[in-house]
């Protein structure tokens, strides 16, 4: 018999300790939310149609669907249908809101209306096949539990909360140019590729604390957005990713220790976009101009402080950063980019391969070779091509 996700979710190493803190309150911390967004209307008036708790808000002019307050009994595992409306003294009210259900069986499915604005919660043991392509808000522990589809395009997110893809199924995810917030530590091991779609001018988004750390991949592409704000350890202790990508951007603003909630009075700061990420070995920048770093002052702001400067990763000795050929020694000349001991240039847009090289070597009177996509090699085949560094002389050769 096949173990649910409720199984696997506990084998999520790097997840451990969170499970540990959150599972006794999971139940409280979703009917507070559900309070916190009520707390203005006494008394609001609910209706339960098949095992569905709706609660209306006759003002706002919407209802919001979550578990009954007592266990329905016996589901019989038939489906669990968010209905698209109720009607309550006449009026019929758009369900807009899903805070959750607890009571699923064991691969039992729950059926989501188009018009579904934001979903909380999770669902522990369900089945989603279909997530509505009107959501806009994944907030805390969303899926949490829940198995989905393989693959999924959501076009029109604009937050996704910590926690909200902790589920099974899901091993590819695009999302939209709409995103502007995302949490930390938001999807499970299972996912293999995460893609954010590039965006427009004046379309923000924000990277917060520990928000690429569970990414499973081997590479990464920051999307295009102005303004971009990377936060304090947005990736860190990963063990997947090897490749960062930066966009063409004029300037990325440095977001501290910015995070979904108040973590960000707790959250120690470091100075590192990445930190201790163990198989991270490239940056790459796409603009001919290195993209100016703002708001550093910020690091001198928070109570918990470990950052004596601020670097791009805590690998830079090692990490090679690959820039636009020609565009070599503006990298070079950056009091921040220019921390890279090696900075190689690559042509066409292709940063698998190289053409050019600037770093630490280039002085060396001794000849380094490299092979074609930057990397250093120290015995050189015969009748391969390399590029040769000699002093500040570089060429492509055949050996």
């Amino acid at each position: 018999m096949t173990q649910g996700p409720s199984h696997n979710l506990q084998n999520i190493s790097t997840m451990k300790n969170v499970y540990l803190q959150i599972t006794t309150m999971r139940l409280i911390s979703i009917f507070s939310l559900a309070a916190l967004a009520l707390s203005l209307h006494a008394q609001p008036p609910t209706v339960t149609i098949d095992r569905v708790c709706y609660t209306i808000l006759e003002q706002e002019g919407y209802s919001c669907a979550s578990s009954p307050v007592e266990d329905p009994g016996n589901l019989n595992n038939e489906d669990i249908i968010i209905r698209k409306s109720v009607e309550y003294n006449g009026k019929e009210y758009p369900i807009t809101r899903f805070y959750g259900y607890f009571y699923a069986n064991e691969g039992q499915k729950i059926c989501f209306p188009e018009g579904l604005v934001e979903i909380v919660g999770g669902a522990p043991n369900a089945v989603i096949e279909v997530v509505p392509q009107s959501v806009e808000r994944l907030l805390q522990e969303a899926f949490h539990g829940t198995t989905l589809p393989k693959e999924l395009y959501l076009h029109n997110v604009k937050t996704i909360g910590p926690w909200s893809f902790l589920c099974e199924g899901l091993e590819n995810l695009r999302i939209g140019s709409s995103l502007e917030l995302l949490g930390c530590n938001a999807f499970s091991q299972t996912l293999k590729e995460f893609v954010l779609d590039d965006g427009v001018p004046g379309v923000p988004l924000a990277l917060t604390w520990n928000s690429l750390s569970c990414l499973s991949q081997k590479e990464f592409k920051i999307p295009y957005r102005s303004p971009l704000t990377l936060s304090d350890c947005l990736m860190e202790h990963n063990k997947s990713v090897e490749r960062i990508v930066f966009p063409d951007i004029e300037e990325i603003e440095y977001g501290g220790a910015n995070s979904f909630s108040n973590l960000s009075l707790t959250v120690c700061i470091y100075g590192f976009f990445f930190r201790n990420c163990s198989a991270l070995k490239e940056i790459v920048c796409l603009g001919e101009t290195p993209p100016e770093i703002t708001n550093l002052e910020l690091i001198n702001t928070y109570p918990f402080n470990e950052a004596t400067e601020f670097n791009i990763c805590d690998n830079m000795n090692q990490c090679i950063l690959k820039v636009p050929a020609g565009s070599e020694r503006a990298y070079r000349n950056h009091p921040i980019w220019g921390k890279f001991k090696t900075i190689l240039g690559f042509e066409n847009g292709d940063y698998t391969s190289i053409s050019g090289i600037s770093g630490a070597d280039y002085n060396l009177a001794e000849p380094i070779y490299y092979n074609l996509q930057g990397i250093r090699v120290s015995y050189p085949v015969k009748g391969q091509s390399y590029i040769r560094v000699t002093g500040s002389k570089i060429e492509k050769v055949i050996m």
